[in-house]
């Protein structure tokens, strides 16, 4: 990590509408509460663009966090020249318990990697969520499921990545 002093961060994290900063959130970023900005897939067009969106969104404030919900699966917000990452369920329901361990290993690896590179700072990625409910469509697949045990190896295993 960069010499950035992140204990002068706002509280607020807020969205931008598109793939560049438009004047009134260039204005709204300079204003102490602003801490970080959460990216979603409408600001993403590729890696150059983004690189370039978070460059100057750092110009404007250095110390600011940037932030994405990119764990893999339906969740995923950049998509091209990204490798695709599998849902947590899908690495949850690998039969053998060593490659399952593995698959969330390279997960969080991958998407740490990838996401670092271009300059986001923090990746919201759900990994001790237990699924208590088959039929919640908002948690589905975005968990490593219910059985306590397997949670906490596979998050282990995801976050060590």
């Amino acid at each position: 990590m960069s010499s950035i002093n992140y204990k002068n961060v706002g509280p607020l994290i807020i969205n931008i509408d598109g793939l560049t900063i438009q004047d009134g959130e260039r204005a709204l970023l300079k204003n102490d509460l602003i801490g970080g900005i959460i990216l979603f897939s409408h600001n993403y067009e590729s890696k150059p663009q983004l690189y370039s969106l978070i460059q100057d969104i750092k110009s404007v404030k250095d110390d600011i966090l940037i932030t994405i919900d990119h764990e893999g699966g339906r969740v995923q917000r950049l998509l091209h020249d990204f490798t695709h990452l599998q849902s947590f369920e899908d690495i949850s329901n690998i039969k053998n318990y060593d490659e399952m361990i593995s698959k969330a290993y390279d997960s969080g690896y991958i998407g740490a990697s990838e996401l670092s590179e271009i300059g986001i700072d923090i990746n919201y990625s759900p990994v001790v969520d237990i699924n208590h409910d088959k039929s919640n469509k908002l948690l589905k697949d975005r968990t490593f499921g219910n059985d306590i045990k397997s949670i906490i190896a596979l998050s282990d295993s995801y976050i060590k990545g």
